[in-house]
Protein backbone atom coordinates (compact mmCIF):
# COMPACT_ATOMS: atom_id res chain seq x y z
CA UNK A 1 0.00 0.00 0.00
CA UNK A 2 2.76 2.49 0.74
CA UNK A 3 4.27 1.67 -2.45
CA UNK A 4 1.49 2.56 -4.09
CA UNK A 5 0.92 5.94 -2.08
CA UNK A 6 4.40 6.84 -3.44
CA UNK A 7 4.31 5.97 -6.63
CA UNK A 8 1.28 7.57 -7.10
CA UNK A 9 2.61 11.14 -5.36
CA UNK A 10 5.62 11.52 -7.43
CA UNK A 11 3.45 10.26 -10.69
CA UNK A 12 1.38 13.47 -9.80
CA UNK A 13 4.27 15.73 -9.09
CA UNK A 14 4.10 15.86 -5.16
CA UNK A 15 6.91 14.15 -4.73
CA UNK A 16 10.44 14.73 -6.32
CA UNK A 17 11.02 11.04 -6.17
CA UNK A 18 10.18 7.83 -5.52
CA UNK A 19 12.82 6.61 -3.45
CA UNK A 20 11.82 3.20 -2.58
CA UNK A 21 10.46 2.55 -6.45
CA UNK A 22 12.88 -0.80 -6.19
CA UNK A 23 12.14 -1.89 -2.88
CA UNK A 24 10.34 -5.61 -3.03
CA UNK A 25 7.91 -6.71 -1.31
CA UNK A 26 7.61 -10.12 -0.06
CA UNK A 27 6.11 -12.58 -2.57
CA UNK A 28 4.37 -15.98 -2.10
CA UNK A 29 5.10 -19.09 -3.61
CA UNK A 30 2.48 -19.80 -5.48
CA UNK A 31 2.65 -15.60 -6.72
CA UNK A 32 6.27 -16.84 -7.80
CA UNK A 33 4.92 -19.42 -9.97
CA UNK A 34 2.56 -17.68 -11.64
CA UNK A 35 4.82 -15.08 -12.53
CA UNK A 36 7.10 -17.90 -13.71
CA UNK A 37 5.04 -18.68 -16.61
CA UNK A 38 4.31 -16.98 -20.00
CA UNK A 39 1.49 -16.02 -21.90
CA UNK A 40 0.31 -17.62 -25.32
CA UNK A 41 -0.13 -15.58 -27.92
CA UNK A 42 -3.76 -15.76 -28.11
CA UNK A 43 -3.51 -14.83 -24.31
CA UNK A 44 -1.44 -11.94 -25.55
CA UNK A 45 -3.46 -10.86 -28.33
CA UNK A 46 -6.71 -11.09 -25.71
CA UNK A 47 -4.91 -8.71 -22.99
CA UNK A 48 -4.13 -6.52 -25.53
CA UNK A 49 -7.91 -6.22 -26.90
CA UNK A 50 -8.45 -4.94 -23.23
CA UNK A 51 -5.91 -2.56 -22.27
CA UNK A 52 -6.79 1.30 -22.98
CA UNK A 53 -5.63 2.90 -26.13
CA UNK A 54 -3.25 5.29 -24.27
CA UNK A 55 -1.38 2.44 -22.89
CA UNK A 56 -1.07 -0.04 -25.96
CA UNK A 57 1.58 0.65 -27.23
CA UNK A 58 3.24 0.04 -23.80
CA UNK A 59 1.91 -3.43 -23.39
CA UNK A 60 2.83 -4.34 -27.34
CA UNK A 61 6.19 -3.22 -27.17
CA UNK A 62 6.53 -5.76 -23.90
CA UNK A 63 5.13 -8.62 -26.25
CA UNK A 64 7.46 -7.65 -29.08
CA UNK A 65 10.81 -6.79 -27.37
CA UNK A 66 10.65 -8.93 -24.16
CA UNK A 67 11.59 -5.42 -22.13
CA UNK A 68 11.71 -5.80 -18.56
CA UNK A 69 8.56 -3.31 -17.42
CA UNK A 70 11.21 -1.24 -16.06
CA UNK A 71 13.43 -1.35 -19.09
CA UNK A 72 10.46 -0.13 -21.30
CA UNK A 73 9.23 2.78 -18.64
CA UNK A 74 12.75 4.00 -18.63
CA UNK A 75 12.77 5.19 -22.14
CA UNK A 76 13.40 8.31 -23.24
CA UNK A 77 13.25 10.00 -26.42
CA UNK A 78 17.10 10.27 -26.93
CA UNK A 79 17.01 6.36 -26.61
CA UNK A 80 15.37 6.01 -29.59
CA UNK A 81 17.16 6.69 -32.62
CA UNK A 82 16.63 5.33 -36.37
CA UNK A 83 19.00 2.67 -37.77
CA UNK A 84 21.29 2.93 -40.81
CA UNK A 85 18.91 0.84 -42.44
CA UNK A 86 15.83 3.03 -41.92
CA UNK A 87 14.56 0.16 -38.69
CA UNK A 88 14.21 2.30 -35.25
CA UNK A 89 16.08 0.91 -32.43
CA UNK A 90 15.88 1.66 -28.90
CA UNK A 91 18.67 1.52 -26.63
CA UNK A 92 18.05 0.34 -23.10
CA UNK A 93 20.56 1.74 -20.30
CA UNK A 94 22.19 0.44 -17.48
CA UNK A 95 20.60 2.62 -14.69
CA UNK A 96 16.74 1.00 -15.88
CA UNK A 97 18.13 -2.32 -16.19
CA UNK A 98 19.32 -4.95 -13.58
CA UNK A 99 22.32 -5.88 -14.69
CA UNK A 100 25.20 -4.84 -17.29
CA UNK A 101 24.29 -7.65 -19.58
CA UNK A 102 20.59 -5.48 -19.55
CA UNK A 103 22.33 -2.97 -21.51
CA UNK A 104 21.95 -3.79 -24.76
CA UNK A 105 20.04 -2.08 -28.70
CA UNK A 106 16.66 -3.65 -29.95
CA UNK A 107 15.70 -3.25 -33.36
CA UNK A 108 11.86 -2.82 -33.01
CA UNK A 109 9.52 -4.11 -35.67
CA UNK A 110 7.54 -2.44 -38.45
CA UNK A 111 3.80 -2.49 -36.26
CA UNK A 112 6.61 -1.06 -33.40
CA UNK A 113 8.53 1.21 -34.71
CA UNK A 114 4.65 2.91 -36.47
CA UNK A 115 3.21 2.85 -33.01
CA UNK A 116 6.31 4.83 -31.53
CA UNK A 117 5.78 7.13 -34.42
CA UNK A 118 2.04 7.88 -33.64
CA UNK A 119 3.37 8.13 -29.87
CA UNK A 120 5.94 10.95 -30.67
CA UNK A 121 3.42 12.88 -32.80
CA UNK A 122 1.00 12.99 -30.53
CA UNK A 123 3.55 13.83 -27.79
CA UNK A 124 4.41 17.29 -29.83
CA UNK A 125 8.31 16.70 -30.23
CA UNK A 126 9.24 15.84 -27.09
CA UNK A 127 12.42 16.42 -26.00
CA UNK A 128 15.30 13.79 -25.46
CA UNK A 129 14.92 13.40 -21.85
CA UNK A 130 11.45 13.08 -22.12
CA UNK A 131 9.81 9.33 -21.07
CA UNK A 132 8.09 7.52 -23.80
CA UNK A 133 5.49 6.74 -21.48
CA UNK A 134 5.12 9.32 -19.34
CA UNK A 135 2.51 9.62 -16.16
CA UNK A 136 -0.58 11.65 -17.07
CA UNK A 137 1.72 15.14 -15.30
CA UNK A 138 4.57 13.84 -17.45
CA UNK A 139 6.76 11.79 -15.09
CA UNK A 140 8.08 8.66 -16.08
CA UNK A 141 5.61 6.31 -15.10
CA UNK A 142 5.82 3.79 -11.80
CA UNK A 143 5.47 0.21 -12.76
CA UNK A 144 3.31 -0.70 -9.61
CA UNK A 145 1.11 1.32 -10.55
CA UNK A 146 0.69 0.44 -14.20
CA UNK A 147 0.48 -3.38 -13.09
CA UNK A 148 -2.58 -2.93 -10.59
CA UNK A 149 -4.58 0.06 -12.21
CA UNK A 150 -3.90 -0.89 -15.76
CA UNK A 151 -2.77 -4.52 -17.01
CA UNK A 152 -4.15 -7.00 -13.77
CA UNK A 153 -7.66 -5.21 -14.76
CA UNK A 154 -7.48 -5.53 -18.77
CA UNK A 155 -5.44 -9.30 -17.87
CA UNK A 156 -9.00 -9.62 -15.88
CA UNK A 157 -11.35 -8.75 -18.74
CA UNK A 158 -9.27 -11.11 -20.55
CA UNK A 159 -9.67 -13.99 -18.79
CA UNK A 160 -6.30 -14.63 -17.76
CA UNK A 161 -6.34 -12.97 -13.88
CA UNK A 162 -2.70 -13.98 -13.02
CA UNK A 163 -1.00 -12.34 -15.88
CA UNK A 164 1.44 -10.09 -14.72
CA UNK A 165 3.86 -7.98 -17.27
CA UNK A 166 6.61 -10.09 -16.82
CA UNK A 167 4.61 -12.70 -18.59
CA UNK A 168 4.99 -11.42 -21.89
CA UNK A 169 8.50 -11.38 -21.65
CA UNK A 170 8.60 -15.19 -20.84
CA UNK A 171 6.34 -15.58 -23.92
CA UNK A 172 8.45 -13.87 -26.73
CA UNK A 173 11.26 -16.17 -25.08
CA UNK A 174 9.19 -19.38 -25.60
CA UNK A 175 7.88 -17.82 -29.42
CA UNK A 176 11.65 -17.87 -29.94
CA UNK A 177 12.71 -20.91 -28.73
CA UNK A 178 9.90 -22.83 -30.71
CA UNK A 179 10.84 -20.64 -34.35
CA UNK A 180 14.42 -22.12 -33.37
CA UNK A 181 16.31 -19.07 -32.17
CA UNK A 182 19.68 -20.04 -30.31
CA UNK A 183 19.94 -19.61 -26.66
CA UNK A 184 22.23 -17.27 -26.90
CA UNK A 185 19.92 -14.95 -29.31
CA UNK A 186 17.13 -15.18 -26.60
CA UNK A 187 19.88 -14.39 -23.90
CA UNK A 188 20.96 -10.93 -25.91
CA UNK A 189 17.25 -10.04 -26.63
CA UNK A 190 16.09 -10.72 -23.62
CA UNK A 191 19.44 -9.20 -21.70
CA UNK A 192 20.21 -12.14 -19.85
CA UNK A 193 23.89 -12.14 -18.26
CA UNK A 194 24.38 -16.17 -18.52
CA UNK A 195 24.54 -16.06 -22.25
CA UNK A 196 21.67 -18.29 -22.85
CA UNK A 197 21.88 -20.70 -19.85
CA UNK A 198 18.72 -19.63 -18.61
CA UNK A 199 16.90 -20.30 -22.14
CA UNK A 200 18.08 -23.69 -22.16
CA UNK A 201 16.98 -24.26 -18.68
CA UNK A 202 13.16 -22.91 -19.48
CA UNK A 203 12.09 -22.07 -23.08
CA UNK A 204 14.02 -24.44 -25.02
CA UNK A 205 13.03 -28.11 -24.48
CA UNK A 206 15.54 -31.46 -24.99
CA UNK A 207 12.82 -33.22 -26.92
CA UNK A 208 12.61 -30.40 -29.38
CA UNK A 209 16.77 -30.84 -30.16
CA UNK A 210 17.64 -33.16 -32.60
CA UNK A 211 20.38 -35.33 -31.07
CA UNK A 212 23.84 -36.02 -33.26
CA UNK A 213 24.29 -39.31 -34.84
CA UNK A 214 26.29 -41.18 -33.31
CA UNK A 215 29.74 -42.13 -34.74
Amino acid sequence: VLKVVIATAYEDGILAENRIRDVRTAMSRADYDKRSRQLTKDQTRAILEEIPEEHYDLVYTLAATGMRIGEALGLRWGDVVEGENGATVVQIRRETTKSHAGVRALQLTARNAELFRARRAAAGDPGAHAPVFPSRFGNPMDQNNFRQRVFKPAAKRAGVPEAVPHMLRHGLASLMAAEGCSPSWIAAQLGHSDGGVTAMRFYIHPEAQQLPHAI
